[in-house]
């Protein structure tokens, strides 16, 4: 969120968050304050107008797909292949394992855990 200019173009004086603006002035203000404000669509540099590329596709379908395999293993099996993920396959799988609804795995997600821990360094 940044700063924009506002210009209160009304003949009275208008409060937009915490700063007032008397008729004809210009005034620096929270962008998401500004009426008719509409947030920019989060998306990294260079991707398509459209969406996600088909590239992008074909990598989430793949990611969703190790998750879910390693998800049927057990606990020990899973962690022994903890140390050879990426951060995102890492990120992945204790989302996965976090969301399964009540049927988590508290030793995985400490297992998890610990990985993380570990790469920070």
């Amino acid at each position: 969120m940044g700063l924009v200019p506002y210009t209160n173009e009304s003949a009275k004086f208008e409060h937009l968050g915490g700063t007032t603006i008397p008729p004809g002035d210009t005034r620096m203000v929270d962008e998401t304050l500004v009426p008719g404000y509409e947030p920019a669509a989060d998306k990294p540099a260079g991707a398509p107008e459209g969406g996600a590329s088909d590239d992008d596709k074909d990598e989430q379908e793949k990611l969703l797909a190790a998750i879910t395999a390693m998800l049927a293993l057990n606990v020990p099996d899973i962690q022994a292949k903890l140390p050879d993920l990426s951060d995102k396959e890492l990120d992945a799988l204790e989302l996965a394992e976090s969301g399964s609804e009540g049927k988590n795995r508290t030793t995985l997600l400490q297992a998890i855990a610990t990985e993380k821990l570990g790469r920070v360094k």
